[in-house]
């Protein structure tokens, strides 16, 4: 039977995990609190609790990694991050995956790494990050590259939306938001989702996709659009005079990965996405 584990059963491993049930794959994953696994148990999907910070990794059963997929998707987190400790127990959590038989490595990291970059995009520009977390995931993907590079492969999502979750949710409260005519990049759970079957059911490794929609509105035209169309207050942006030959924010340019997975996105503009619902 297929297998994979998913550690990080949350807002993208649980979508993830119902999809590769539903094709009848035996899957398995993590969790961090006690009330989630047994609501996971109820569904009958082994988990175990885990913690990156505080649970060593040996902790995960063998049988979870041995000849199994492995979606790695745990986010640094917006409070409490420890670069260094992020550094060393996510390459030792690698390592113990693999010497229990894994198969292949789908490390789920960030376009963070592009931190310092200007400009266009691509999968052939070389990272270079400017954030604490920009920076540990710079270091896990040359980690895996070095090490394990021939089963694995790295995807790096722009910002992610889907469901309840969409930056102008956040953005409607504010005021005096800098670099408006900077380019957005996002991309929807949905093509995420399946971009991430696609690279396990095709055992894609070798390879790195920078994932974004194919358009890139300004912020404040977008997020201003987003909070009308959802009939709350647009978010107010300061004074940007520059001339578009000055705007310097990033465009992921994802139309090589495309044509490498040969798909299309379901979303391929922002403009598309599903808005949440305010008002239920």
């Amino acid at each position: 039977m297929n297998k994979i584990c998913i550690i990080g059963l949350g807002w993208l491993g649980q979508p993830l995990a119902d999809l590769f049930i539903a094709k009848n794959w035996q899957v398995c994953g993590t969790t961090r609190t006690l009330e989630k696994q047994k609501a996971l148990a109820a569904r009958q999907l082994s988990s175990v609790r885990f913690n990156l910070y505080d649970t060593h990794s040996n902790t995960i059963p063998a049988r979870y990694f041995k000849g199994a997929a492995l979606i790695l998707n745990i986010p640094p987190g917006r409070s409490g991050f420890v670069a260094e400790r992020f550094e060393v127990q996510m390459k030792g959590l690698i390592e113990h995956a693999f010497s229990q038989g894994l198969s292949q490595l789908i490390f789920v990291s960030t376009t963070a790494v592009y931190g310092s970059c200007k400009g266009i995009i691509t999968r052939v520009t070389q990272t270079a990050p400017s954030s604490s977390s920009g920076f540990a995931h710079q270091t896990i993907e040359n980690y895996i590259k070095e090490h394990f590079w021939q089963q694995s492969v790295i995807v790096r999502p722009s910002g992610l939306v889907g469901r309840q979750r969409h930056p102008a949710l956040s953005l409607s409260a504010k005021d005096n938001i800098s670099l408006g005519l900077n380019p957005i990049n996002l991309i929807h759970q949905t093509d995420l989702l399946a971009i991430l079957e696609k690279l396990v059911e095709g055992n894609i490794v070798e390879q790195s996709f920078n994932l974004s929609t194919l358009d890139h509105p300004s912020r404040q035209d977008y997020y201003t659009w987003c909070c009308r169309k959802m009939g709350i207050r647009a978010p107010g942006f300061s004074r940007d005079d520059r001339n578009e030959n000055e705007v310097d924010g990033k465009v992921i340019d994802m139309k090589s990965e495309l044509a490498v997975l040969g798909i299309d996105l379901k979303y391929s503009s922002a403009f598309d996405f599903p808005l949440p619902s305010v008002f239920s």
